[in-house]
């Protein structure tokens, strides 16, 4: 999705809200449309470049096969888990929300200074720092699969006892 901010200078008009699979599934990363540098879960070669990736080799690094894994457990059992999911993408795009704004202030700084190389630095950083701490996140949403696991909801409170326990 694309939001288009004609009221700013050029460098900062277009931001890129990028997700990685299915649009209902996903939590959109704002790319600003002139960095130079794409997130490394976003990178790599595809379909548009003459490239198919291996769909049967899963890349916990990619952004693709995380959500899509999301995805595919919520399809499953959609009144369930969709709910938690919807839960943190808008935590997660609100807070993107937020670290826009600020990082606008910021390279709107460095462009009234003439300081134009640091501004186009600060974007490329952005979508990188942004997509890595979703990539942190991504990896705590394993709670998600824990929590929904064998047609149960699962808490810390009601896990099933071990059955490793020391005193057995």
């Amino acid at each position: 999705m694309a939001n288009i901010r004609g009221s700013l200078p050029k460098p900062l008009q277009a931001v890129i809200w990028f997700g990685a699979d299915d649009s209902a599934t996903t939590v959109r990363v704002p790319i600003y449309a002139a960095a130079r540098e794409l997130p490394k879960s976003f990178a790599g070669k595809g379909p548009q470049d003459g490239v198919v990736p291996p769909m049967m080799k899963f890349d916990i690094d990619s952004a693709f096969y995380v959500t899509n894994l999301v995805s595919n457990w919520a399809y499953s059992r959609w009144a369930d888990i969709y709910p938690v999911v919807l839960e943190r993408i808008e935590k997660y795009e609100e807070s993107y929300v937020i670290q826009l704004r600020e990082m606008d202030s910021k390279i709107l700084q460095l462009i009234g200074v003439g300081e134009k190389d640091k501004a186009f630095q600060a974007m490329n950083e952005f979508g990188v720092k942004v997509r890595r701490s979703k990539g942190r996140e991504e990896r705590s949403d394993d709670r998600i699969l824990l929590q929904h696991n064998n047609w149960e909801e699962r808490s810390d409170d009601n896990m099933p006892p071990s059955l490793f326990k020391k005193d057995l």
